[in-house]
């Protein structure tokens, strides 16, 4: 991009923005509600993540408020539903119930599934495409580490990631 080999870059990492808006060279533009997404994957064939009980949980654990501020600069607009898309798009469901920020009902529902205090989960990210996986990653341990809960985070690049799930 910065050797003149492309013209447009869609979807750059947040990391960029400051960076670039300094720049007069470059013209940053950005949508008000942007249609990139973060995401956790998990496995849910198999472990931990079987049980819906502790998917439940680990949405439970997310602070999409400081997700926003942290990982998207304070840009973009947090979905509590699990909606794939932005809220006024024709496809979202209005029937999804939000999951709010709660971290003890985080704890209830891992101590119904059978998570004990001080269990590690690994969880698989993104860092080298997508650091506001990592970030949002990060926000969650720490989290999760207020209720005894310990996430291990490992980075993959895009290949082995996709490995993971195939």
């Amino acid at each position: 991009f910065r050797a003149g080999d492309a013209d447009v870059v869609w979807s750059l990492p947040t990391t960029f923005d400051e960076e670039l808006s300094a720049d007069p060279d470059f013209e940053l533009v950005s949508q008000v509600v942007p249609t990139f997404q973060i995401f956790a994957q998990y496995d849910v064939g198999q472990g931990l993540f079987a049980d819906v009980r502790v998917r439940q949980a680990m949405r439970y654990a997310v602070d999409s408020d400081a997700v926003k501020a942290l990982a998207y600069i304070g840009r973009g607009e947090p979905n509590w539903t699990n909606n794939m898309f932005p809220s006024g798009h024709w496809a979202v469901n209005p029937n999804l119930v939000p999951y709010t920020f709660d971290l003890d009902k985080a704890k209830e529902l891992f101590d119904e599934a059978g998570v004990a205090p001080g269990t590690e989960i690994e969880v698989p990210t993104l860092d080298e495409c997508c650091p506001e996986m990592t970030t949002f990653m990060e926000i969650q341990a720490a989290n999760l580490a207020k209720i005894d809960i310990h996430l291990k985070l490992n980075n993959y690049e895009v290949a082995p990631w996709v490995d993971l799930f195939t």
